[in-house]
């Protein structure tokens, strides 16, 4: 039997050498399955050095009109891209991809008269993400990305946002016989990150580092029903930080990423109203 695969091996590697003059190496592979048939060879590569999650399938149309399929893939959460890059071996580890987060927001220190909504949220997409490792296990990685990130605190109690006079946010109750909706504060900005990886097993890791946001754009709003109208006001530029730092903590449980981030800085500057960003959420590869 295994002389009868190391044949099939060798003629199909022959006959591909011929079609297109391709060479496939595969270090360490952790499961091979070859299937021959009258008019179909099919090789399955699962797994190879430093690579759990790779997987390379071939397969050859025998006959007058010989066809050949190849496919990598690799089967995981992955639901973003990811590159490779690096000319050299020192670099063959690198790869470039994006990332996309969920996540609820649940502010802390808060001013005793707020009371956050479960409906605050985030939504962090970073599309440009670098992960260097620093070894052939791909143990320890350091990753940069840059993104933007939105985020929502609204409050549930019978009081809304408002701008006043000043330009300060500041709490005040909806219009009388008003059908109340919601209240909130949104922050938008860009950010950028710098992490550590490392990775206990080949399914559980964990990361950490800093966070910067650079906050370009903020604003309240306010939706209520008055006479069975829908009513919504907004005010722009309510003097949120321009500049924030996030302290970021994520633990990778086999491609799932569940992250917390947290934030010492006050979300908006000089004003009546304080409370600090608390997000957590699901991070997508």
């Amino acid at each position: 039997m295994k002389l009868a695969l190391l044949v099939l091996v060798f003629a199909f590697s022959m006959q591909a050498h011929a079609a297109d003059n391709d060479t496939i190496v595969v270090h360490k592979p952790n499961k091979v399955t070859v299937v021959a048939g009258d008019s179909v060879q099919k090789i399955l590569i699962e797994g190879r050095e430093g690579d759990e999650k790779y997987v390379y399938r071939n397969t050859v149309m025998l006959g007058d009109d010989a066809v050949r399929k190849t496919s990598f893939d690799k089967d995981t959460w992955d639901i973003t891209p990811s590159v490779k890059i690096g000319k050299n071996k020192k670099d063959e580890g690198d790869e470039a991809g994006m990332h996309i987060a969920f996540g609820q927001v649940s502010p802390v220190s808060a001013d005793d008269r707020l009371d956050f909504s479960r409906n605050s949220f985030e939504i962090w997409w970073i599309p440009l993400c670098y992960e260097h490792a620093f070894d052939k296990q791909k143990r320890h990685i350091l990753e940069f990305g840059l993104g933007l990130d939105w985020r929502n605190y609204r409050i549930r109690q019978d009081v809304m946002f408002v701008k006043n006079a000043d330009g300060m946010v500041d709490l005040a109750p909806y219009p009388s016989g008003v059908q109340r909706k919601f209240s909130r504060v949104k922050v938008f900005g860009l950010t950028a990150d710098v992490l550590y990886r490392f990775w206990f097993s080949k399914k559980f890791g964990m990361a950490l580092g800093p966070v910067l946001n650079f906050n370009t754009y903020s604003s309240i709003k306010t939706k209520y029903k008055e006479d069975g109208k829908k009513v919504s006001v907004i005010d722009k530029k309510v003097g949120h930080r321009p500049v924030t730092v996030d302290l970021l903590g994520m633990f990778d449980i086999n491609g799932l990423n569940i992250y917390v981030k947290y934030s010492p800085n006050d979300v908006l500057k000089d004003n009546g109203i304080k409370f600090k960003a608390l997000s957590f959420g699901v991070l997508l590869d």
